[in-house]
């Protein structure tokens, strides 16, 4: 999601039509209707059940539904079909079912909705066009109004009796001729683009502005003010959107722009004005958005915002900010969409609570393969005490140091910076101030070293192989903790950065109650100093430990720095512990 400087989204503009590519295939907008989204593929047909699975405010236009006419107006899905489960010489065809739901008022400009069709035949284009030009249907002028009702309406007809009762729809002969001629130059258009072995996609936008040709003739359509482009738009709840686009003139005169495409749906612009460089405009006044919210989060994603200076960052106040200053943003457009989607859109909002057991989950499971590693080592290898202990908290280390760094690394995409990976921030030195408290609670938590009883004590080469295995798990419990499950619970609430006050934060306590957790169930096994009562004392100096770690690992924004300070103080305290008589 934060890749560098991403190209915009591929998109195609004719007219008044767009088409973009997604992971869904290719979707159809119009610039009329923002919040609708089309999609046209002959391969698409859906059962009830499976319609029902799609989410609410759904359209399915004559065949993508393989059931009955379905008007639901409590989850807001509709069939236009007049196919199945219906008596199709009564039924209407589904042009003017879709010409019914707009004059008696769905509301298609309250919410994003969602269009699917299957095959691009006259009716089904019909159909969509009614539906992306919703909002011109009540203010059309008289001789565009004269062109697209007869034509519904002949279309209908002949859809459902065919052509020979057509003649019987209760148009007067003249109207009728004339809708007639116009129904014939239509297919007669769709033939020539079929037989062109256009996507269908391609072929509905091409039909789309032969349908505004045959409906308003020569006239020049008013359009809708515009921006250089749009990447796409979030959903704030409420019915409000947050919008981010591309253009050069600034956010003021962005905004009236938009107003006039989104009306009292835009809560929010995030607007590009020039590579890297962002402008975030809150414009709701009746929802409560936070833009505070967004600062945080985008200064926890984007890689530019380093701590180098700490106030090279994402801010502002709470109705317009931006981007880092000097240098701009590292993220590109998609990435500032993805992110804002992930903070705002009611649908993509995980729970804090599902996030903290899934870390768990895997930190538990990572460590105990990393216990049956050392194990399986050490019960294999004949050696004195000493050595068999510094070799089986070697392999408990690497085993857990590469399972971490292997799941941050598929779990980040790309972002490792997210999960500590990354240079600390400026003034992370002054971390080294608290290696005497570290040594201490180290010392108390010595549930992470294997038991020494070896006679004689051990000589010099012993100690700093000990003390190697002691710096090597420093460093896996580090990835693993304050790494990899901080970063899993990253996004479960404000956290303390070099730009904020100092405050306790949930994944700070949590990737803490979790080291204390591990820590007490390994003192369990491995009682370094029999006559403290472990495993008791070591969870509670690994849980203060913990909670000093994540501080620190927050206002660096790094890993390393508590690293190095866990290495040092627990040499100290190993050191202290193998040479006790």
């Amino acid at each position: 999601m934060a890749e560098m400087q991403d190209d915009a989204p591929e998109r195609e503009r004719r007219g008044r039509y767009e088409l973009r590519g997604s992971d869904d295939g290719t979707l159809l907008e119009c610039h009329d209707s923002p919040g609708i989204t089309a999609r046209v593929d002959p391969g698409l047909g859906f059962s009830e059940a499976e319609a029902r699975k799609l989410g609410t405010r759904v359209i399915l236009l004559d065949g993508a539904g393989q059931f009955g006419p379905l008007y639901d107006n409590e989850q807001q899905l509709y069939n236009l079909d007049h196919h199945r489960g219906c008596v199709r010489s009564i039924t209407l065809s589904t042009c003017e079912q879709a010409m019914l739901l707009v004059v008696q008022g769905l509301p298609l400009d309250d919410a994003d909705w969602t269009v699917i069709a299957s095959t691009p035949d006259l009716d089904t284009l019909l159909s969509l066009w009614v539906l992306l030009n919703h909002r011109r249907i009540g203010t059309l002028p008289d001789a565009s109004r004269d062109v697209l009702l007869p034509l519904l309406r002949m279309e209908g007809a002949i859809d459902a009796n065919g052509a020979e009762l057509a003649r019987y729809c209760g148009l007067p002969d003249a109207v009728r001729l004339e809708a007639e001629a116009r129904l014939v130059r239509l297919q007669g258009r769709l033939r020539e683009l079929s037989e062109q072995a256009l996507e269908p996609s391609e072929l509905t936008v091409a039909m789309l502005i032969e349908i505004d040709r045959t409906v308003f003739g020569g006239d020049t359509l008013p359009t809708l003010p515009a921006v250089e482009h749009s990447y796409g738009h979030v959903d704030l709840g409420d019915g409000q959107v947050a919008v981010v686009c591309r253009d050069g003139s600034g956010i003021y005169a962005v905004e009236p722009r938009l107003k006039e495409r989104w009306g009292q749906r835009l809560g929010m612009i995030a607007l590009e004005n020039a590579p890297g460089q962002y402008t975030l405009r809150r414009i709701s006044v009746l929802k409560p958005l936070n833009l505070e919210r967004a600062y945080e989060r985008l200064n926890l994603v984007d890689p530019a915002v380093d701590g180098r200076p700490p106030e090279k960052c994402w801010g502002g106040s709470d109705d317009i900010g931006g981007s880092p200053r000097p240098g701009g943003s590292a993220l590109g457009a998609r990435s500032l969409l993805a992110t804002l989607r992930e903070l705002y859109d009611p649908a993509a909002m995980g729970t804090g609570r599902g996030r903290a057991l899934r870390a768990g989950v895997v930190v538990g499971l990572l460590t105990l393969l990393a216990i049956v590693a050392s194990a399986l080592v050490s019960s294999s290898l004949i050696a004195p005490p000493v050595a068999r202990a510094a070799l089986e908290l070697g392999t408990l280390s690497a085993v857990l140091w590469l399972g971490a760094r292997l799941l941050v690394v598929l779990a980040s995409r790309s972002r490792s910076y997210m999960f500590g990976l990354r240079r600390p921030a400026h003034g992370w030195p002054r971390a080294l101030l608290l290696t005497p408290v570290l040594a201490a609670l180290a010392w108390l938590g010595a549930g992470w070293m294997p038991p020494l009883s070896a006679q004689p004590p051990p000589d010099v080469r012993q100690v700093l192989e000990i003390l190697g295995a002691i710096v090597l798990a420093q460093v896996a419990v580090e990835t693993a903790f304050r790494g990899m499950a901080h970063g899993f619970l990253l996004f479960s609430g404000p956290i303390s950065d070099p730009r904020s006050r100092w405050r306790l934060s949930r994944a700070t306590l949590l990737s803490s109650l979790l080291f204390a957790a591990l820590t007490f169930a390994l003192s369990g096994l491995w009682l370094q100093a029999p006559a403290l009562p472990l495993p008791g004392i070591a969870a509670g100096a690994a849980l203060v430990a913990g909670l000093i770690l994540g501080l620190l690992r927050e206002r660096t924004g790094s890993i390393w720095p508590g690293a190095l300070v866990q290495a040092l103080a627990a040499s100290g305290a190993a050191a202290a512990h193998v040479l006790a008589p």
